[in-house]
């Protein structure tokens, strides 16, 4: 990329959601709480050296689920899209402006669904994520945009 390009960085979030509940998840490596999300990934053709293959966001949503709830899902029980997001920030990693695309996908988990070992996490509703600590910026401004727009959890404007 050069250095006039602005780089474009695929965000893949997905709401796990409990009535009017979301759970927020525990990163180490941000130190704060926020959405299981991951960058959208790309893999490249082993083929052809040039070629890559998106990630497609429906694998995506359901693949940072998976890492949170420790397991597989059908393709009928995929996360379904709630809200895309296109917006440049300055990242907080290397203080670069990019263009961030988050792809925020929702899905109902029933009550006393077991986390995956190891996770850290803690169901709240979106006014204690507003005003809660730590909570990672991204996590508020998705809730943000989903409010500004009319968003709701179960994806009704």
């Amino acid at each position: 990329m050069n250095s006039n390009q602005i780089e474009n960085v695929e965000v893949v979030a997905t709401l796990l959601v409990q009535g009017k509940k979301i759970l927020a998840v525990f990163n180490p490596r941000w130190g704060a709480f926020s959405f299981p999300m991951s960058r959208r990934k790309f893999f490249k053709d082993s083929g052809v050296s040039e070629a890559v293959t998106p990630e497609k966001l429906e694998r995506a949503a359901a693949r940072v689920a998976a890492e949170v709830l420790g397991r597989s899902f059908a393709p009928d029980d995929f996360p379904a899209p709630l809200i895309e997001i296109k917006d440049f920030e300055q990242s907080d990693a290397d203080g670069l402006w990019k263009l961030y695309t988050l792809h925020v996908f929702t899905l109902k988990v029933s009550e006393g669904v077991r986390l995956a070992p190891g996770v850290i996490g803690e169901w709240l509703t979106a006014k204690e994520l507003q005003t809660r600590e730590p909570v990672t910026r991204t996590a508020r401004y998705i809730l943000g945009k989903m409010d500004e727009q009319g968003v709701t959890l179960s994806g009704k404007r």
